[in-house]
């Protein structure tokens, strides 16, 4: 039985188990792609728990001062509570890059690395890998790197769906929670950087025509939520 409980796994503070670093990092991260706020329900969808469970943990992080909580509006990270989910996410995001240019793992792979030795790895490693790197700010699937300090870059992206048809546009980001989507869309040649085109939007499908690197390709509502663009 997978509870995924913060109780018994949290220091004197509580705030080093590992089920509580989850939970920050999912709530910062429903608001980074231009969410709201989660629900107890939503939180537990993502978090892929019972919402019985996501209930009684969301107590425990309210009582920790990582969060408040009220109900029918949602739950908000406190500035503790962001401070430590930012920390998380620089965490897995340096991993990711550094997994990606030094160790040569491909961009599908990195994120599931990441989750596991992000809970383990040092301040000091994670420093370390961060200068090795030459400090990126993105990683691999464009992603802005969370400073030292615990500032997150605001990226001025816009989802896909919504890019203007025949205007050129710029991959800036790709969800990357889905790794065999993130080698389809690497074998038609979109990655972070890369130019597109949208031709048509044919809502009633839940498809779109795109055209990069010269070819035209046809992209299902899974992919064209995943990316994020720059006009």
């Amino acid at each position: 039985m997978n509870r995924k409980s913060l109780g018994g796994q949290a220091d004197s503070e509580g705030t080093t188990s590992r089920v509580v670093q989850d939970y920050l990092k999912h709530l910062l991260g429903a608001t980074e792609w231009g969410g709201s706020t989660l629900s107890v329900s939503g939180l537990a969808q993502r978090m892929g728990v019972a919402v019985s469970t996501a209930s009684e943990n969301v107590r425990r992080l309210d009582k920790l001062g990582l969060i408040t909580h009220v109900p029918y509006r949602g739950i908000t990270l406190t500035a503790k509570g962001k401070q430590l989910a930012l920390k998380m996410v620089r965490k897995h995001r340096i991993l990711e890059t550094y997994l990606h240019q030094k160790l040569g793992y491909p961009w599908d792979q990195v994120h599931a690395e990441a989750d596991v030795l992000e809970h383990a790895a040092s301040d000091k490693l994670i420093a370390a890998m961060d200068q090795a790197l030459g400090a990126p700010k993105v990683d691999p699937h464009g992603d802005p790197i969370p400073t030292a300090d615990g500032y997150l870059p605001k990226v001025s992206t816009l989802p896909l769906a919504k890019a203007p048809i025949n205007t050129l546009a710029t991959v800036a980001r790709i969800k990357d929670s889905n790794a065999q989507l993130l080698r389809f869309l690497e074998s038609v040649a979109i990655v972070p950087g890369c130019a597109l085109v949208p031709i048509e939007k044919i809502p009633e499908a839940g498809i779109m025509r795109i055209e990069v690197d010269g070819q035209e390709v046809t992209l299902g509502k899974p992919a064209v939520a995943a990316i994020w663009v720059t006009a």
